[in-house]
């Protein structure tokens, strides 16, 4: 809704550039009145987000730039896994209706991190692969184990080799080909990770 205007030296070559609003800015300022409440700045071009704002987005896995995501970025959202046959894990039989309380939560971190330092020749960049406390902010709940821990694990710790997941869920390599799998293996993955022993 802008134009640019050239300044010039006396060799006639531009020195500046100066951006000089079109009409249009009347006509901006005119809907700006109409649209107050959305807290849009259409003018000086600006947003006011309030704080409660959630942005609801869906990737398909098979879309290759999910891969090329940063695991810090892909860390700080909320996932949902929707399975192809949109079938659920079991109820969860671990914390108290699937919930872990801090200490719970802590000891399976502590265990966790156990795990994957033992498998550390399997993992590239072991020391961003550990998992902290505060990886799951709120409540640690059994979809957020599900679709933030697992997925992490699945998608980022053990991408290149399955081998130790196999031996900590105890299964054959047929029984875990998909995060699907995995997820619906998420009572025994808590059990025997709060289990596990070096």
């Amino acid at each position: 809704m802008v134009g640019t205007k050239f300044g010039y030296d006396e060799r006639g070559n531009i020195n500046s550039y100066k951006l000089q609003p079109y009409e249009e800015v009347a006509k901006l300022e005119t809907l700006q009145k109409k649209i107050e409440f959305l807290n849009f700045d259409l003018v000086n071009r600006s947003i006011k987000i309030p704080p409660n704002l959630s942005i609801l987005a869906t990737m398909n896995t098979s879309d290759n730039s999910i891969y090329f995501m940063d695991s810090a970025f892909k860390r700080r959202w909320d996932w949902e896994f929707v399975n192809w046959d949109h079938s659920k894990p079991l109820k969860a039989t671990y914390g108290k209706d699937g919930v872990l309380n801090e200490q719970e939560w802590r000891n399976l971190i502590t265990k966790l991190n156990t795990f994957i330092k033992k498998y550390h020749d399997s993992i590239r960049g072991i020391e961003d692969k550990q998992i902290g406390y505060y990886f799951i902010k709120d409540s640690v709940t059994a979809e957020q184990i599900q679709n933030k821990l697992m997925f992490f694990l699945w998608d980022s710790v053990f991408n290149r080799d399955k081998k130790p997941l196999l031996e900590l869920l105890k299964v054959k390599k047929d029984d875990l080909v998909t995060f699907g799998d995995f997820t619906k293996l998420h009572n025994t993955f808590v059990k025997n990770i709060i289990n596990f022993k070096n």
